[in-house]
């Protein structure tokens, strides 16, 4: 049972024995917490759960074309829907701190998202904790947002070799656009969205397109055994601290797969696309 604690009088009532179906009222974050729930369950978690169980039958039948065109639609309903639902709650409600809350967990790796739902909170909101959060995460991203340079750092490759980032971008190998991905052999959407990668790497490496990868692995065995077994050929690179993964921390990563669009010049000029969405940047860029 999940309780915002908004100064307002609140009144719980329901049994012992049956606690989690107690019943919250009085508050006006408590409301606003339950409204927010049942519109994600009217237009994002119920087709989300259908396109699902789609997807595990395609995938099952070995048919790549309509798991992309399944899973393209699930993250444009789990990213792009729900913040439309966010932004509109937020902008209605400015100074609930549930709107500070619920904008620290929908922003993702996002900066404009995120600046977008700091500028619309009240300073009630904004001096509570979680908008104070809320700015430290939004400025921590601002330096890998849409338009700023690639971040520079150290990484160490399968075989033991360091690299630095900046020595696989762009003019470095004449590449036209490299994606930074950042994924786990752990991770079953990393892995789910592998082949997409495979394919757009066999398709486009001769045309001036390339992808470093990032693992948020911590044990070296299960790294190499993933990247052996998900047909992985292009770099790789770890520190094998997991969650603690110096990139990822650069990057302000704190969900996988987590993708950038680096061009020709170091220039990040997209984040997060998968699927469809990311073939066609592809094709756009390399035209």
């Amino acid at each position: 049972l999940i309780c915002y604690l908004d100064g307002e009088e609140m009144f719980l009532k329901g049994n012992y024995d049956s606690f989690s179906k107690s019943k919250l009222e009085g508050s006006p974050a408590n409301d606003l917490d339950k409204k927010y729930q049942n519109l994600l369950d009217k237009y994002v978690r119920s087709e989300c759960d259908s396109l699902l169980r789609e997807y595990r039958k395609a995938f099952g039948a070995n048919d790549v074309e309509l798991g992309d065109r399944l899973m393209t639609r699930i993250l444009q309903l789990e990213n792009e829907v729900q913040f439309q639902l966010t932004e509109e709650l937020v902008r209605e409600n400015p100074n609930s701190i549930f709107s500070a809350h619920i904008s620290t967990l929908v922003l993702g790796g996002s900066y404009e998202k995120g600046k977008k739902l700091y500028d619309l909170l009240g300073s009630k909101a904004r001096a509570s904790s979680w908008g104070v959060a809320l700015k430290q995460r939004v400025e921590e991203l601002e330096r890998t947002a849409i338009g700023k340079n690639c971040p520079d750092f150290e990484m160490t490759g399968v075989n033991g070799e360091k690299f630095m980032m900046s020595s696989l971008l762009g003019s470095s190998f004449k590449n036209s656009l490299v994606i930074i991905d950042f994924w786990a052999s752990w991770c079953p959407p990393c892995r789910a969205e592998m082949p997409n990668l495979v394919k757009a790497y066999k398709d486009y490496k001769d045309k001036g397109f390339d992808i470093v990868g990032i693992s948020l692995d911590s044990k070296a065995d299960a790294w190499a055994k993933g990247v052996k077994d998900l047909n992985i050929t292009w770099t790789q690179l770890s520190d094998l601290k997991g969650w603690q993964n110096s990139g990822a921390a650069l990057y302000g990563v704190n969900s996988i797969p987590h993708t950038v669009l680096v061009d020709k010049d170091g220039t990040i000029i997209a984040k997060n696309l998968h699927g469809q969405e990311l073939e066609d940047k592809i094709k756009e860029v390399l035209k």
